[in-house]
């Protein structure tokens, strides 16, 4: 509907999609830090997660987010579309496991069913934003890492 309305009422309309932002106060309805406020209360070795494990998902810092907003507000073309995200994979169970290791705990995964509608594969097309010059300076461990410290 905004593009359609754009074409005829808009200079310039630009929509972007963020894709799993995460970042120092950034709430909990998100699993990174869901899983980091888990992890702070964890008592037992077990850790419940949704699905197997090995949905893939690529999440972005609040910083490298910031940059690619700003670089699509200066330089997005009107009435496209972009992503913001990263090109960078990982397992449900591998972010569990790295989140564990940053705060020094031991774990065991139990498994659940998918919540309906979950995906098992969520990756945002970044080429766009690319295009324009974005290069991430957070990659996940180094993220999850400033996050939590």
């Amino acid at each position: 509907m905004g593009i359609h309305y754009g074409k005829k009422f808009f200079k310039r309309m630009i929509i972007f999609r963020p894709h799993n932002v995460y970042g120092k106060d950034m709430g909990n309805e998100h699993v990174v830090p869901e899983f980091i406020n888990r992890f702070k209360k964890l008592k037992r070795k077990q850790f419940k997660i949704q699905g197997s494990g090995q949905e893939i998902r690529s999440f972005i810092h609040i910083d490298d987010f910031i940059s690619a907003f700003e670089l699509i507000v200066k330089k997005g073309k009107h009435l496209n579309i972009y992503n913001i995200g990263t090109s960078e994979k990982v397992r449900i169970k591998e972010l569990a496991y790295k989140i564990a290791k940053i705060v020094d705990k031991k774990i065991i995964l139990k498994k659940s069913k998918l919540q309906k509608g979950g995906t098992k594969i969520r990756l945002p097309d970044i080429s766009k934003i690319r295009k324009l010059g974005f290069k991430p300076k957070f990659d996940l461990n180094k993220g999850l890492t400033e996050v939590i410290n």
